[in-house]
Order: structure tokens, then sequence, then C-alpha cells
């Protein structure tokens, strides 16, 4: 940790450039990408074409070596246990976001709270 307080940045790197990925095809190693689908959520050809075709492969959510789950809003304890590349199509909370109900009820909560704003 800095001694301003402010943790130091670490690199956050989840994809591999194209000449490295040629590197390692070209060695026969070319790294498989996976995808997980939950049985909680129905599922949708065009997803599972979609990922089929952009080279992924199905495995098991319980396998953790995914880089792409599909399914339902995961509970903010699963998303602090993902790794750096792992990620999902749904947030913890998203839900506020995509329901109208929800939404407005959100905007007006804020508007109480800053009526200067409005």
């Amino acid at each position: 940790a800095d001694p301003g307080g402010e943790a130091k940045q670490r690199r956050a790197r989840r994809v591999l450039s194209e000449d490295e990925v040629s590197v390692l095809a070209a060695a026969g190693h070319a790294p498989k990408m996976f995808f997980s689908h939950t049985k909680e959520t129905h599922e949708y050809n065009a997803a599972i074409n979609t990922f089929r075709l952009g080279g992924l492969y199905r495995t098991s959510v319980r396998s953790n070596k995914w880089s792409l789950c599909w399914g339902h809003t995961p509970k903010p304890e699963d998303v602090r246990s993902f790794n750096p590349f792992q990620l999902t199509n749904h947030f913890p909370g998203s839900f506020h976001i995509g329901r109208k109900d929800f939404m407005w009820r959100n905007v007006r909560k804020l508007q109480r709270r800053h009526p200067e704003d409005v």
C-alpha cells in the first residue's frame, strides 16, 4: 500500500495480443476459452451459437475455468470470488436499472435527496 493511503494499481491484463496468440497457436498451444451457462436461465440458441462460433467451449460453472458465465444474476459473494478474467452477463442489482418501475423509484429517490439538481 502507498503511504498516502492509496492502493497501487495493478496491471489488469485480460487478453492476449494477436502476436501472443499466433506464437502459441504455432507451437500447438492455442489457449481455449470457455463459457458456462447456468441451469436457472433458459438457453437461447442465439447466445449459445454465438459463443460456439466465437471459438468458446462449454464447461460447467463449477469448473472455474470459464471466462464468460451466461445466466442468472450472481450473488455479490459469488462475484467477489470471480477471477479477474471472468465476466457475467448480469451483475448484482442490475434489475434496478432494467426494470422501469425500479428505475423510476430510484430516480424519484435521487430527486428527493437532491432537489437542487431537478
